[in-house]
């Protein structure tokens, strides 16, 4: 999911840069911006599936 969200911002910023300048660095950045964010995204879905995990293994060892 991030590559192609990555691949179409490129697509996207490249073709802005036929109205204004857009560098390379630019482009690099907003890359590492979107790789952070979803890493940042990925990183709370593990925690929240953990807990989930967490809760039900309680619940299912409760009701024994």
């Amino acid at each position: 999911a991030c590559n192609d969200f990555t691949s179409h911002v490129i697509n996207l910023l490249r073709e802005q840069s036929r109205a204004r300048p857009i560098s390379p660095r630019e482009i690099d950045r907003m890359v590492s911006i979107i790789r952070k964010k979803f890493s940042s995204i990925q990183l709370q879905l593990k925690q929240s599936t953990c807990e989930a995990v967490m809760i039900l293994r309680s619940r299912f060892l409760d009701a024994r």
